[in-house]
């Protein structure tokens, strides 16, 4: 009796595995997309970042991304502190379109 209640659970222990791994392996997928996704986030809020500083903003806080897309925080220019946004995905004026 215990050696087919033990032989049960091994046969029941080696179907369940795959299935297991098959999880493993979406979750797996799953976190480099998301981690994929930060970078490119970490990537666009710096270059947010940088536009600011370029047009003389200074103490730029951290940039958030909002509902509509666009990056958003505080920063000083002329000796007061405002409010900013910057859509990086919206058309560049001057850009030439061949």
């Amino acid at each position: 009796m215990i050696r087919a209640l033990s032989i049960a659970a091994l046969v029941t222990a080696g179907l369940a595995a795959p299935a297991f791994a098959a999880d493993k392996a979406a979750n797996d997928t799953a976190a480099v997309s998301a981690h994929a996704a930060e970078l490119a986030d970490a990537y666009t809020a710096k270059q947010a970042h940088r536009l600011l500083a370029s047009q003389g903003y200074t103490n730029v806080s951290a940039l958030d991304r909002d509902q509509n897309g666009r990056w958003t925080g505080t920063a000083d220019k002329d000796g007061k502190t405002i409010f900013v946004a910057i859509d990086l995905s919206a058309p560049k004026a001057g850009a030439a379109a061949n």
